[in-house]
């Protein structure tokens, strides 16, 4: 019998499709209005509708409050983090999240030809299913009759401390899909 595995979830299916963006020239103090006005974190600097760059809040606050510097004058193309480091719409969430975990990233706008198409967020991925997390939090604190953590037991030949079969089981029995799991 031949095993299925669950499709993956892609980029583009739960991404934002208009993320905001500005042009380097435009100050931080705006930037810093522009993610209030939007309720943000971030925004991508583009020139001829080509992600340059992205400003986050991370960068405000290194780059502008503990500089002391003056948010009406420092321009996005100062105070921006460039190359920016993008992901593909037909990638899988799956790779974004190992690529944003990898990076220590919160964001990944999406492109498709150096064509902005969107932004997916690790609040984007989080939102796609919750439960995962609880289940790994479960799986993590389970002890065994000794009292000790039943994950340090696990032969640990695939990287993963066994619970690949474990969160499987328990996301068919939440009804989670597993292709953020397989």
């Amino acid at each position: 019998m031949k095993e299925e595995r669950a499709r993956d979830i892609y980029v583009e299916e739960i991404m934002t499709r208009v993320p905001i963006t500005c042009c380097p020239d435009l100050t931080a103090k705006d930037i810093g209005s522009l993610m209030r006005l939007w309720k943000v974190g971030s925004i991508i600097i583009t020139v001829e509708g080509r992600p340059v760059g992205i400003v986050t809040e991370k960068d405000l606050v290194e780059k502008i409050v503990a500089e002391d510097k003056l948010p009406g004058v420092i321009t996005a193309q100062e105070v921006m983090s460039a190359p920016v480091v993008t992901i593909g719409p037909h990638e899988s969430v799956a790779d974004a999240g190992r690529k944003m975990a990898r990076l220590h990233l919160r964001r990944l706008p999406v492109v498709d030809n150096g064509e902005l198409l969107g932004i997916i967020t690790e609040n984007d991925i989080t939102r796609l299913s919750p439960t995962l997390i609880e289940i790994t939090r479960d799986i993590l604190a389970y002890k065994d009759e000794d009292g000790k953590p039943l994950v340090d037991k696990i032969l640990d030949t695939a990287g993963q401390k066994g619970t690949g079969k474990w969160m499987s089981v328990s996301a068919l029995d939440e009804g989670v899909p597993l292709t953020l799991i397989s």
